[in-house]
């Protein structure tokens, strides 16, 4: 019985530590884990929840003690406060002593204290109020987390008119990770309410004439700060609980635009918001039902505007990237070409092989979003990588889908075809967005220019020392239009007189890259490439007109060899493939954008 007597003993002792590990990893993986692993300091600084609350309890009763709360005493409590602001005990300790009208002021008496890492200290306060706010399951024997933090909760959800006030509450929700209907309720109740109410033009919303802790003066801009930080909060926001719709928000933001000096800041958080609610900030971005649904709102909102201003262009490029799926498969206007966009995919419309997307956009409402943000090759370069990423394996899935039907003896479905049309598509609607955002600035030669370096640095950076170039084929595809290297060969004997242009170069480098792409998919040959075909220097064919030219001729003789097929086979002769999907990127980058874009009107 001694034995046992000890054992259970022993495990009594273990039991605190347990506990504090266990609120540990809570608070470290927040209410939404990504991980099932998170590492915690070993042995706990605390021996049980109860010890690690009392220490955030006396942390908060230094900090309001007699005397003035200078820099020196800022300084002196957070180098015992830094290290614990994701243990939700010290901090669930740590604001359920302070005052919450304290918790509230603690981004002015930081300005005000003149503290040299102000910032950096605002950014400790607001993540640890995050953990305290969060501790929804954690307890101590001495108190309930989640019930006397309720006090703290409710204060800041209380609705206030000073602007100032406001300000402070939203700068504290800048940086922690909280609970989304608490963050959506602040941001509401502190000025969104007002912005969203008649008189809203007659407001300002400046909590402060300067900005102070590295944040914005504006109100409005810290509302969006703290929704762009909170996926769930910006959706709750700014469409659950909203009075009005996405559309009028967006006309509001985009009137304020300069206004009193701040509009500028106004607008890019309220883009960081719309980003974060769609999922696009997400790590792969979230493209669930919740985030697609109002990614699918946004697309077509942000798309009515003809001139975006500054702030929400990068936003908008992050979007583009994390739908970079649902904008490829829109653009498509073979299919029903006048359709509504839509959540549903009509029963009748092929998807390609490999795609799954959340939603239907119709070819307009694509380029209204691409043109967006084509103001500027940086704004769109998320977006011109996730195209090269579906380029990487749409064709080669579509290509497998082919042959597996004609094999089967059936006709061929043309999934290539669709594919290498719909990036075509795509790649000539937004440089028609390019041609037409940029206007009179818009110095064609000077964008092929720096469309041909993209292509070369590619081909030095991410594809150096391989023959795989199909990561530059998106880019190619900016560049250059098909239909105007088959003009330039067609009408000149001499292939390497026409290939001196350094542009119909990159064009051999497009045919180079799909037939590549062919043989990589195993599409069936009466005669087998040479064995040095794909074997060529991507660079070369760039820099060397001569190398072009002979790596032109070296494809040509290869696909004529390969003119021939079965009759008995449904399978298309390779060349017969191979001419019929560059002719679908030819007409997709060129009529068919030309046609899409001209459609469009922009409202007044």
């Amino acid at each position: 019985m001694n034995d046992i007597d000890q054992m259970a003993e022993w495990v009594d002792d273990q039991l605190g530590g347990l506990e504090v590990r266990r609120n540990m990893a809570v608070g470290l993986t927040g209410d939404q884990p990504t991980t099932t692993m998170v590492q915690i300091e070993e042995p706990p600084p605390f021996d049980s929840p109860e010890e690690a609350e009392q220490h955030g309890r006396e942390l908060a009763q230094q900090l309001e003690e007699d005397g003035a709360i200078d820099a020196d005493r800022f300084d002196q409590l957070m180098e015992d406060f830094g290290p614990y602001v994701n243990n939700p005990d010290v901090m669930a300790g740590f604001y359920m002593e302070l005052d919450p009208q304290v918790t509230e002021m603690l981004p002015s008496l930081l300005h005000q204290s003149g503290a040299d890492n102000a910032e950096q200290y605002l950014e400790q306060f607001s993540t640890g109020l995050g953990t305290a706010l969060s501790t929804t399951d954690n307890t101590s024997s001495t108190s309930d987390y989640y019930s006397e933090l309720s006090d703290v909760r409710e204060h800041f959800r209380q609705p206030v008119d000073s602007p100032g006030m406001a300000w402070d509450r939203l700068a504290m929700l800048q940086h922690g990770d909280f609970p989304a209907r608490f963050v959506a309720d602040v941001a509401r109740n502190g000025v969104l309410d007002q912005l969203e109410g008649d008189e809203w033009d007659q407001i300002d919303y400046r909590g402060s004439m300067t900005q102070k802790l590295g944040l914005s003066g504006d109100t409005l801009a810290l509302a969006f700060g703290a929704l762009g930080n909170n996926p769930s909060a910006a959706r709750i926001a700014l469409d659950e609980k909203a009075d009005i719709s996405l559309e009028e928000y967006t006309n509001r933001v985009y009137g304020m635009e300069g206004s009193r000096g701040t509009g500028d800041d106004i607008v890019a958080g309220y883009g960081q918001a719309l980003a974060a609610g769609s999922g696009a900030l997400e790590d792969p971005p979230d493209k669930g039902h919740h985030a697609s649904n109002f990614a699918f709102e946004v697309i077509q909102v942000l798309g009515q505007h003809e001139d975006t201003p500054w702030g929400m262009r990068d936003p908008m490029g992050q979007i583009g990237a994390a739908y970079a799926e649902e904008l490829l498969i829109g653009s498509y206007s073979h299919e029903h070409a006048n359709r509504e966009s839509s959540m549903d995919i009509p029963e009748d419309f092929e998807l390609p092989p490999g795609t799954d997307p959340a939603f239907l956009l119709n070819p307009e409402d694509v380029y209204r979003f691409l043109h967006g943000f084509a103001h500027d090759d940086t704004h769109s370069q998320d977006f011109d990588r996730a195209v090269e990423n579906l380029y990487e394996t749409l064709p080669n899935q579509a290509i497998e889908a082919d042959l597996e039907t004609t094999q089967n003896g059936e006709r061929d479905p043309q999934n290539l075809e669709a594919v290498m049309r719909m990036f075509g598509t795509l790649g000539g609607l937004q440089h028609q967005a390019q041609v037409e955002v940029r206007g009179s600035q818009f110095d064609e030669e000077e964008a092929r220019r720096k469309r041909f370096a993209q292509v070369r640095n590619f081909l030095l950076g991410e594809a150096a020392g391989t023959t795989r170039v199909t990561g530059a084929m998106w880019k190619a595809m900016q560049l250059v239009a098909p239909n105007a290297i088959d003009d330039a060969l067609g009408s000149n004997p001499d292939p390497r007189e026409a290939l001196a242009d350094k542009d119909l170069r990159v064009g051999v480098l497009e045919r180079y890259t799909l037939a590549q792409t062919m043989a990589d998919a195993g599409y069936p040959t009466s005669e087998e490439a040479p064995a040095d075909l794909f074997d060529r220097d991507p660079e070369k064919i760039l820099d060397d007109p001569e190398y072009a030219a002979q790596v032109m001729e070296d494809l040509n003789e290869w696909t004529e060899n390969n003119s021939e097929g079965d009759p008995e086979d449904h399978t298309f002769p390779l060349q017969d493939k191979y001419n019929s999907a560059w002719d679908a990127i030819g007409n997709g980058r060129g009529d068919v954008s030309d046609q899409i874009a001209d459609r469009v009107d922009w409202q007044e």
